[in-house]
C-alpha cells in the first residue's frame, strides 16, 4: 500500500462467520505478556521459522490472535464491511470462503488502534512458533541496527485478530502410528504411571477440564488426566 493499512479479513466456514482485522502487532507486547501464551515452544521448531523468517525478511503467515470483544470496534469492522466492496473475495478448495477489505481512511484506522490500545490482552489462538520466532528474527534486527527507533518494520509481526465469541474451537488430534513392540493392553497399562486413566466405552472422548486428553485405542476410548506433578514440571 502507498499508506498505512488495516484490513477488514472475514472467513466464513460450513456457515459460520468471523470478521477480524489484518494488521501488525508489537513485538515488545509479545515480550511484556500483553500479548499472552498458552502453550510452550520447541526449539528446534522456532529455529527452522526463525531461518525461514531471517532469509525471506518477510512474515510468511499471519499469527491468529483473539481478544474480548469490544462492542465499539465491531461496530466499526462490520460496518466497513457492509458499506465497501471486498477487495478479495474467493472460495478455497477446501470450501472456506475468505473477504478482504483494505481500510485506508486515516481517521477510522486511528479509531481503531486507539480502541485497541485499551484492550487489555490479546491471546494466541494459534501460532506460538510462528509468533516467537518473528519475535526472535525482530529482535535480531535490533542487534544488527542498534540506532532503531521502534517504528521499523522488524519491531513487528503480521496478525489476524478475531473477537473470542465468533471462534469455533476445534479438537486437536495427533495420531501414533507405532507403538514400539508393546502390546496394547501394557501401553494402556504404563499410562497409569502419569495419568489418571477411565474407560470411556462406547463414544469417543472430549476433553472437558486443563491437563486432559482422550486416548483411542486399540478399538476403545480412555479419557486421561495428568497427575499434577507430571504438568507442574
Amino acid at each position: 500500500e502507498e499508506a498505512p493499512a488495516l484490513y477488514v479479513y472475514r472467513e466464513i466456514m460450513d456457515g459460520r462467520v468471523q470478521t477480524g482485522i489484518f494488521g501488525c502487532v508489537s513485538v515488545d507486547e509479545y515480550k511484556n505478556n500483553i500479548i499472552k501464551k498458552h502453550e510452550l515452544t520447541r526449539v528446534e521448531k522456532e529455529i527452522d521459522r526463525i531461518n525461514h523468517f531471517d532469509v525471506c525478511n518477510a512474515n510468511t503467515e499471519p499469527v491468529f490472535l483473539t481478544y474480548r470483544d469490544d462492542k465499539r470496534i465491531r461496530v466499526i469492522v462490520e460496518g466497513w464491511a457492509e458499506h465497501h466492496e471486498p477487495e478479495y473475495d474467493i472460495t478455497a478448495s477446501d470450501g472456506i470462503r475468505h473477504m478482504l477489505w483494505p481500510v485506508t481512511d486515516e481517521n477510522t484506522i486511528a479509531t481503531l488502534t486507539g480502541l485497541f490500545k485499551e484492550i487489555p490482552a490479546l491471546y494466541i489462538a494459534d501460532g506460538h512458533h510462528r509468533a516467537a520466532s518473528a519475535v526472535k528474527v525482530g529482535q535480531k534486527r535490533r542487534k544488527e541496527h542498534p540506532d532503531y527507533t521502534g517504528k521499523e518494520e522488524f519491531n513487528f509481526f503480521l496478525s489476524v485478530v478475531f473477537p473470542y465469541d465468533q471462534l469455533t474451537i476445534l479438537p486437536y488430534h495427533r495420531i501414533v502410528k507405532d507403538l514400539k513392540g508393546m502390546e496394547p493392553k501394557a501401553f494402556i497399562g504404563s499410562m497409569k504411571f502419569n495419568f489418571e486413566l477411565m474407560a470411556m466405552p462406547g463414544f469417543p472422548c472430549k476433553p472437558v477440564e486443563k491437563h486432559c486428553f482422550g486416548l483411542y485405542v486399540d478399538g476403545e476410548w480412555f479419557h486421561l488426566k495428568a497427575y499434577p506433578d507430571i504438568y507442574a514440571k
